[in-house]
Order: structure tokens, then C-alpha cells, then sequence
């Protein structure tokens, strides 16, 4: 157990971080000192501006408002505005009273401010005047009021504006009297820093290094996985928490070759028959036209349907019929080559691609097919009466019939729809009109 955890990653961030701590903690208490003398002055600093800004500034916000509220109450007459007007003048009232003069240190502040203050008593006096007026909208007095009540909404928002600008000049005297001691200081403390990161980098190098391996070795793993190499299994170097992880993603991708394997049979295989289905098919025969325009290879393509498949499904049902494909379907590829790609095309619609086989030879593998299902009765619920069944199949040739794929299973096709016309259970190569 003891050695486990010796061994463990955990153990070795800890040991690495106490490393890091080490000259941090003295750090910190070689600092203290030398930042106590500049933090006090800073705090004075910071509370006075927060005692001098904060209330003017919470006094500027609203103003605009009221201009913006009256504006709409003089245009419309809606009470609503008159409401919202007394909640702004009950709450600009309060934030004037939180202002204490006393907190604004030079003279030219506190006339601003109090400047600003008789700008508002008269703002509200001449509101109540334009609100308690029904006819407002269409007195020209009115309107001149308005007027003026902008200019003073302005002119009070400019006089707290300067006195928080002078206030802001104030402050900044007071920093500059502060910044030597503060670089001198500074200065100090990056010497400290400067032998702790030292010993911080030495700590960090051992510790990159029992990690920084097997994480690359995970990072080129996902890489791998993400360029689909679902095969790729990552190097386990320890048995720490990386090492772990490292395993967990080996027994990961083995989980997702077997779910991508599955997920290409399900995509590319017929659920009932098991054969390839019609999108899978047209894949393989490109791919033989492929190889054969390429190394001048040939094959074959057969075609078949099975004879009257429509009385099975109307006598037997739809269930009885699934039974019968997938009978007939079993029957074609356990007579066909081992190396013929068998699918089923669509409905009762089989299709047999035959490699390196010419049409001759082609007709000879369907006639078998063909014969082995006449022979092969199937039985449904009834073992006395079993299901028997005929199929009809045509045969073309690639390059001798067509030249693409869509060529070939027309005439395919064509020599198929030729076995249904002249009898059924026949198979009828595909020739040129005389």
C-alpha cells in the first residue's frame, strides 16, 4: 500500500508541490514586511476613493432618467411616467443625503456638489409644476420648462462630474507620493521571487517529467482515434492514476472497434436477410468496375426475383413472407462462391456480383442457384405442406454488355425481366439485338 502510493502520481504532485510551497511560504513572509508599509497608504487611498466617488457617482445615475421620464409623461399624460417620476426623485433625494461634505477634502469639491444639489431642488420644482399641469402637452410655458429643466439635469450631472474629477486628481497626488517607495520595494521583492522560481522550476521539471510521457503518449492515442485508427492501443508506463487512465483508453477503443464493426454491418447489411443492402451493393459493383478498368479484370452480374413471391405473402401473410426471403437468401449465398458478393437489391430482388467470370461461366453459377431453390421446399407452419418456390435470374457481363455500372444492371435487369416474360424459373443471359 505505502509503496503504491510512493509510486502513485498523487505522490508525486504532493512531494512537488511542497516543493513549490517551500520558497513560496518564505516568500511571503520575507514580503509581508516590506508590503506592509506600502498597503496601509494604498488602503487610506482606496477607502477615500471609495468614500468621495462612490455616492456621487450613484447620484449621477439616475439623473437622466428623470429628464427621460418627465419627457414621456409631457408627451402622453400617462400616469404610469408620474409614478416612475416619484420613485427617481424619492431615490435621487436619498443618494444626495448619503454624500458627506466631509469626505471631499478641497473646497472646490463641496461647492460642486452642494452647486449640484440647488440644481436638483429646482429640477423637482419645476417637474411638480409640469406634472401637476393637465394641459402641459399644449402650454408653450410648459414646454419652455422642459427646456430648462434639461439644461439644469445637465448642468447638475457636469458640476458632480467635476467634483468627482477633482477628487479623482486628488488621489492620483496622493498615489505618486506613494510609487518611489512602492518601485524601491518592488525592486526588493523581485529579487526574492527571482531565487523562487528557481527552485519552483526545479520542482516543475520533475514533476513534468512524470507526467509529460504518458500524457503524450494519451494525446497521440486520441489523435489516433480521432483519424479513426480504432486498433491504436497507447504504451502504459505506470500503474499510477495516469497509467490507469492510459488502460481505461485501451479498453476504450477495443469497445469502440467492436461498436464500429457492428455499426458498419448495420449499415451496410440487409436486418432481415444479412446479405449486403441496395446501397452496399452499388458500392461493390463500383468498386469491381474499379479494379476491372484498372488491371483489365472482368465479372459478371446476375439478377434474380423470385417467381410469384406476391401469392406467398397474399396466402401466408407478411410474416410467413420475411420467413421465405430470408430462406431464399441463405439458399443463394451458401450456393454461390465463397468470393461472390451476394445482396438483396430491393423487395423479392436478389443481386450476385461474380468476379474474375465471365457471362458463360455466370450462367452456370445462377442455373445453380436457381436449381438448388426449386429443390429447397420451405416450411412455414405446416411441415406436410412446405412453401416451394421458383426463381428467375438474368446475366450480363461487364465491358462485353456495358461500360459502367448502371449499363450493366439495366442489362442485367433487361435478361431478368426476358426469364419472366418467356416462363419463370430460367436463368437468360443478356445478348445484343440482331
Amino acid at each position: 500500500m505505502i509503496n503504491r502510493f510512493r509510486n502513485s502520481l498523487r505522490a508525486k504532485t504532493i512531494l512537488s508541490l511542497m516543493a513549490i510551497l517551500a520558497p513560496i511560504v518564505f516568500v511571503s513572509f520575507a514580503t509581508n514586511y516590506i508590503l506592509s508599509s506600502m498597503s496601509s497608504n494604498y488602503q487610506d487611498i482606496g477607502e477615500e476613493l471609495k468614500l468621495e466617488l462612490q455616492p456621487v457617482k450613484k447620484v449621477r445615475v439616475p439623473l437622466p432618467q428623470v429628464v427621460t421620464t418627465i419627457d414621456a409623461f409631457f408627451a402622453t399624460g400617462n400616469r404610469q411616467y408620474f409614478n416612475d417620476y416619484t420613485t427617481l426623485e424619492k431615490t435621487i433625494d436619498a443618494r444626495f443625503d448619503d454624500i458627506n461634505l466631509s469626505n471631499f477634502s478641497l473646497g472646490t469639491e463641496r461647492k460642486s456638489i452642494l452647486s449640484a444639489e440647488k440644481d436638483w431642488r429646482e429640477i423637482k420644482s419645476i417637474a411638480a409644476l409640469i406634472i401637476g399641469d393637465p394641459g402641459a402637452k399644449d402650454n408653450p410655458e410648459a414646454f419652455k420648462k422642459m427646456v430648462q429643466m434639461d439644461e439644469l439635469v445637465l448642468s447638475a450631472d457636469n458640476k458632480l462630474e467635476q467634483a468627482g474629477d477633482h477628487a479623482e486628481q486628488e488621489i492620483q497626488e496622493n498615489l505618486e507620493l506613494t510609487a518611489r517607495d512602492r518601485t524601491r520595494n518592488i525592486f526588493l521583492v523581485g529579487i526574492i521571487m527571482v531565487f523562487s522560481v528557481g527552485v519552483v522550476i526545479v520542482a516543475g521539471v520533475y514533476l513534468l517529467r512524470s507526467i509529460l510521457r504518458p500524457v503524450r503518449e494519451l494525446e497521440n492515442g486520441v489523435q489516433q482515434v480521432q483519424e479513426g485508427d480504432l486498433k491504436h492501443r497507447i504504451k502504459v508506463f505506470k500503474n499510477d492514476e495516469l497509467g490507469q487512465v492510459s488502460q481505461a483508453f485501451n479498453e476504450m477503443t477495443e469497445e469502440l472497434a467492436v461498436y464500429s464493426e457492428r455499426l458498419t454491418e448495420i449499415a451496410t447489411h440487409d436486418d432481415l436477410t444479412s446479405l449486403y443492402n441496395h446501397r452496399e451493393f452499388y458500392n461493390q459493383l463500383e468498386n469491381e468496375a474499379d479494379l476491372a478498368k484498372r488491371y483489365g479484370l472482368f465479372f459478371s452480374l446476375a439478377m434474380f426475383d423470385i417467381d410469384f413471391f406476391k401469392k406467398v405473402n397474399d396466402k401466408y401473410g407478411h410474416k410467413a413472407g420475411d420467413v421465405v426471403l430470408a430462406a431464399v437468401a441463405g439458399t443463394i449465398k451458401q450456393t454461390a462462391r465463397s468470393h461472390d458478393i451476394c445482396a438483396r437489391y430491393g423487395g423479392e430482388e436478389f443481386a450476385v456480383i461474380l468476379p474474375q467470370t465471365h457471362k458463360e461461366d455466370g450462367i452456370i453459377i445462377a442455373k445453380r442457384i436457381c436449381a438448388q431453390i426449386a429443390s429447397s421446399p420451405i416450411v412455414l407452419d405446416d411441415p406436410d405442406n412446405p412453401v416451394k418456390l421458383t426463381i428467375s435470374a438474368g446475366v450480363a457481363e461487364f465491358e462485353r454488355n456495358a461500360k459502367d455500372i448502371e449499363g450493366l444492371f439495366n442489362k442485367a435487369d433487361s435478361a431478368l425481366y426476358n426469364a419472366k416474360e418467356t416462363g419463370r424459373n430460367r436463368v437468360v443471359v443478356y445478348r445484343e439485338a440482331a
